[in-house]
This record gives C-alpha cells, sequence and structure tokens, in this order.
C-alpha cells in the first residue's frame, strides 16, 4: 500500500530534460561559465537529490511488497497442502 502512495513529483528523465531545455535557453557565455564550474567543483554532489530519494524509497517499498506477497502465496499454498495431508490420513 505504501509504495502506491508514495508520489514522486520528478524523476531522473524528468530532472535532464529540465536541464536539457534550460541549456538551450542560455547565452554562450553562461554556457562557458557553468563548464568552467564543473571543471573547478567537478560534479560530486554531497547528497541525492530529494526526488532521488524518493524513487528509492518506493523503489523499496514495491520490492517488500513482493517479497512479502511471495512469502504469504507460499504460507497459503503450503497450508494448503499440510491441511490436506492430514485429511487423507484419517480415511
Amino acid at each position: 500500500m505504501n509504495w502506491a502512495t508514495i508520489s514522486v513529483p520528478l524523476t531522473t528523465e524528468g530532472h535532464i530534460d529540465e536541464f536539457r531545455q534550460a541549456y538551450k535557453e542560455v547565452s554562450s557565455a553562461q554556457m562557458i561559465r557553468e563548464w568552467e564550474e564543473i571543471n573547478r567543483n567537478g560534479v560530486d554532489l554531497p547528497a541525492m537529490y530529494q526526488y532521488r530519494v524518493m524513487e528509492l524509497d518506493k523503489q523499496a517499498w514495491l520490492t517488500n511488497a513482493g517479497l512479502f506477497s511471495g512469502a504469504g502465496l507460499l504460507a497459503v499454498i503450503g497450508a494448503f497442502f499440510v491441511g490436506r495431508s492430514g485429511r487423507t490420513s484419517e480415511v
């Protein structure tokens, strides 16, 4: 249920598209300044973007839901076979 309720406002692809649009609208001088800043500071971020944290959280909930659903299905199948084997021994 948590997986379905987590809303991610922006995805990595959307973020990249926003940068592409922004770069189309800036001047050459601004692009040169941006390039120099990237070369000076690098591209490493001290922390992930918030939308990426939300994406990973949603993915973790989906993985957990799948694992618990599979475990629940195995428990139901196991209970069915255990229940059946008890009936055949009484006859």
